[in-house]
C-alpha cells in the first residue's frame, strides 16, 4: 500500500507540474499581447491572422469535452490521475497542432484566404450584440428553475449595468440557449457547432473567474457545472468543486455566523439573500451528486451556519417592506420552488448528508447496519408525515395527485426526493454483505425489511413517472432523472430478491417506462442519455437482455418475459389536459425569476 501511495504522489506531482506549465504558457501569452499592445481576448477575436487559431474551435471544444468525459465522477484514483495527465498531454498536442496549422496557413496565405474569410463570417454571425441579447432572453425563457435561481434576471441586469458580468457566464448562457433558439444566423451555423463555439469560449474565459474570488465568479462556475452536467455529472464535478471552494473562501457557508459578521457588514439584505441562494444551490448540487458517487460531501450540514433562503409567500407586500425587496429575486429554490417548505427541504438535504456519512462508516464484517440506521429511517417517516397530501402522493392515483398539487407542483419533486432518500438508505447491495461471516438472524430480518422498503419507494416513483412526463420540462428538477434511474435500479435488483413472476413483470414494465421517460427528456438534458446507457447496461447484466444472455436475473427474465417486448404493459396514462394545465403554465413568482419584473399587486396571471 505504501508503494501505491508513493506512486500516486509522484503522479500528482507530475500533474501539478503540467498544470504549472500550462499556466506559465498562458502567462507568457498575456505578456506577449500586453507588449504588442493587444489584449488576450483579441487572440480569439474574428479579426486578423490570429483568427486562424480559432478555425477549429467547435471541434476542439468537442475534443476537450470528450477528454473531460473520460475522467471519473466516482473518485480520483491512480488510474484517473493518469487519465487526467494524458488529457493534459493531449490538450498540449492539440494546441501544438493548431500552432503548426496556423504557421502553415501563414506560409501559404493565398490559398487559405477564402476559408479564413468564411471563418471570420461565422464568428461575426455568432458575436453580434443582437444575437447575444436574443440568446440571453432564450436562456431565461427555457432554462429550468433550478439553474436560473442562482442568477435571477434582476441580479443579471444589475451586474450588467455595473459591467460585472463575467465573459464566461455570458458564453455559458448562450451555449445553453442554442438548443432552444430559432435564430436564422444560428441555425445557418448549426446549433451544435454554435454551442461548441460558446462552450470553448467559456472555457477560455475561466481564468478571469479564477483570478480573484467574487460572487459573480462563483455563480459562473456553478452555472457552468449545472449546464454541462446535462451531458454527464462526472464532467461537471471539476467546475462544481472550484465553485464550492470559492464559496467557502467567500464564507458563504458561515454567512449567518457571528464570526462572519464583519465580512458581510456592508452587504444589503438583497445581496445577502442572493448569496444564501447561491450557497444552497451549490450545496444541493453537492449532496445529490454525492448520492450517485462514492465521494463524500464537501461539508457536513451540521457545520453550516447559513440560514435557509427566505421564502416568498407574499410577493404583494407593500413597497419598501423586506418581502417586496426580496421578491425581485423570484422564488427561493433549494430542491424545488415550493415556498412553504424551505426548512423541510433543508432538513431532507441534511438527511441525505447523514446517510452518506452513515454509509462511509459501514463495516459489514463487524455489523451490517451501523448505529443510527433505524434512527434515520424514523426521521424520513417523520418528514413524510409533515408533507401536505403525502398519502395522496404515495398512492399514486394521477388524477388525485393533479387535484391535490395543482397549486404547489414543487411538492411533487419534494415527495420524490423523500422516496429517493429511502432508496439511498435501504438499498443494500449484494457487494455490501459480509463475506467472512454469516449474517445474524436480526441482520437477515433487517435486510429483508430494508430491501422491501426500497422496493415500495421505487414503486411510488414509478407510479408518478407518467405524471412528471406530462409537466412542463423547465419546472422539472434536473435531479428527477437520477431519482427515476435509482427506482429502475431497485426494480431490477428486486428480481434477484424475489423471482415471483408478478413482481418480475411489474419490474419489467417499470423499467421500460423509466427508459421511455429518460429517452423523452434526453433532448433537453443530454445527461439522461448517459443514464439510459447505464440502465441498459444493468438490464443486460441482470439477465433481461437478448435471449441467451446470462445473468443473475436470467430465470426471472424467462418468467417475466423479454424487456424489449414489455412496452406499454401496465403503464398509467397521464390525467386530462385540463387537470394538467396548472403544471404547464408559469406561476407569478416564476415570471419574476425569468423576467426580473414585478407583476401588478392586484393583477391576475
Amino acid at each position: 500500500m505504501r508503494r501505491d501511495i508513493e506512486g500516486l504522489s509522484r503522479k500528482f506531482d507530475s500533474l501539478n507540474g503540467k498544470l504549472d506549465h500550462l499556466i506559465g504558457l498562458v502567462g507568457k501569452r498575456q505578456r506577449r499581447h500586453s507588449e504588442s499592445g493587444s489584449s488576450v481576448e483579441s487572440e480569439y477575436s474574428s479579426h486578423g491572422d490570429a483568427a486562424v487559431k480559432d478555425r477549429r474551435a467547435p471541434r476542439v471544444g468537442a475534443e476537450f469535452s470528450n477528454l473531460i468525459d473520460r475522467t471519473s465522477r466516482f473518485g480520483i484514483d491512480a488510474t484517473n490521475v493518469g487519465i487526467i495527465s494524458g488529457m493534459i498531454n493531449n490538450m498540449d498536442g492539440v494546441r501544438g497542432g493548431q500552432q503548426r496549422a496556423a504557421e502553415s496557413v501563414r506560409v501559404a496565405a493565398e490559398p487559405s484566404g477564402p476559408n479564413l474569410n468564411e471563418t471570420q463570417g461565422v464568428e461575426q454571425q455568432l458575436e453580434t450584440e443582437a444575437l447575444q441579447a436574443e440568446l440571453i432572453d432564450t436562456f431565461y425563457e427555457h432554462a429550468d428553475v433550478n439553474t436560473i435561481s442562482s442568477i435571477p434576471r434582476h441580479v443579471f441586469q444589475l451586474l450588467k449595468h455595473e459591467r460585472r458580468v463575467p465573459t464566461a457566464m455570458i458564453n455559458v448562457m448562450m451555449a445553453d440557449a442554442c438548443g432552444h433558439s430559432d435564430n436564422a444566423d444560428l441555425v445557418a451555423v448549426g446549433r451544435e457547432s454554435a454551442r461548441g463555439y460558446f462552450i470553448e469560449r467559456a472555457y477560455r474565459a475561466l481564468f478571469e473567474c479564477l483570478e480573484y474570488d467574487s460572487t459573480e465568479h462563483c455563480v459562473t462556475l456553478l452555472l457552468f457545472a449545472m449546464v454541462i452536467s446535462k451531458a454527464g455529472l462526472h464532467r461537471a464535478w471539476i467546475m462544481h468543486s472550484l465553485s464550492t471552494q470559492m464559496a467557502i473562501r467567500l464564507r458563504f457557508n458561515t454567512l449567518d455566523s457571528p464570526i462572519s459578521a464583519l465580512a458581510f457588514k456592508n452587504d444589503s439584505e438583497l445581496t445577502r439573500e442572493w448569496k444564501r441562494r447561491v450557497f444552497w444551490q451549490l450545496y444541493t448540487f453537492d449532496i445529490l451528486t454525492t448520492t450517485l458517487s462514492d465521494l463524500p460531501p464537501c461539508l457536513s450540514i451540521h457545520d453550516l451556519r447559513c440560514n435557509a433562503p427566505t421564502p416568498l409567500t407574499d410577493w404583494t407586500s407593500a413597497e419598501g417592506e423586506p418581502g417586496k425587496q426580496l421578491a425581485v429575486l423570484g422564488p427561493a429554490v433549494v430542491f424545488c420552488d415550493d415556498q412553504l417548505t424551505m426548512r423541510e427541504q433543508i432538513e431532507m438535504l441534511g438527511i441525505l448528508c447523514d446517510i452518506s456519512s452513515l454509509q462511509s462508516r459501514m463495516t459489514p464484517e463487524e455489523c451490517l447496519f451501523p448505529e443510527g440506521f433505524m434512527a434515520i429511517h424514523e426521521r424520513i417517516l417523520s418528514w413524510q408525515q409533515r408533507m401536505p397530501h403525502y398519502e395522496v402522493f404515495a398512492k399514486g392515483n394521477l388524477i388525485y395527485v393533479a387535484e391535490a398539487f395543482q397549486q404547489r407542483p414543487g411538492l411533487i419533486f419534494l415527495g420524490l426526493l423523500s422516496q429517493y432518500a429511502h432508496i439511498f438508505l435501504c438499498l443494500i447491495k449484494d457487494t455490501w454483505l459480509p463475506a467472512g461471516r454469516k449474517m445474524t438472524a436480526d441482520e437477515e430480518k433487517t435486510l429483508a425489511w430494508a430491501r422491501q422498503t426500497a422496493y415500495e419507494s421505487a414503486q411510488v416513483i414509478h407510479r408518478l413517472v407518467p405524471f412528471i412526463r406530462g409537466m412542463r420540462l423547465n419546472i422539472v428538477c434536473p435531479f428527477t432523472l437520477c431519482v427515476v434511474l435509482q427506482a429502475c435500479v431497485v426494480s431490477l435488483y428486486s428480481c434477484g430478491w424475489d423471482n415471483e413472476p408478478r413482481r418480475v413483470l411489474a419490474a419489467v414494465n417499470s423499467v421500460e417506462a423509466g427508459l421511455g421517460f429518460l429517452d423523452f427528456v434526453t433532448p433537453r438534458w443530454a445527461f439522461a442519455g448517459v443514464l439510459t446507457t447505464t440502465l441498459r447496461g444493468l438490464v443486460v447484466e441482470r439477465g433481461f437482455g437478448p435471449k441467451g444472455q446470462s445473468g443473475s436475473g436470467g430465470s426471472a427474465a424467462n418468467a417475466g418475459g423479454e424487456l424489449e417486448h414489455a412496452a406499454g404493459k401496465g403503464a398509467a396514462s397521464p390525467p386530462s389536459v385540463e387537470l394538467m394545465r396548472p403544471f404547464m403554465e408559469k406561476s407569478r413568482l416564476e415570471r419574476i425569476l425569468r423576467t426580473g419584473e414585478m407583476p401588478p399587486a392586484s393583477g391576475s396571471q
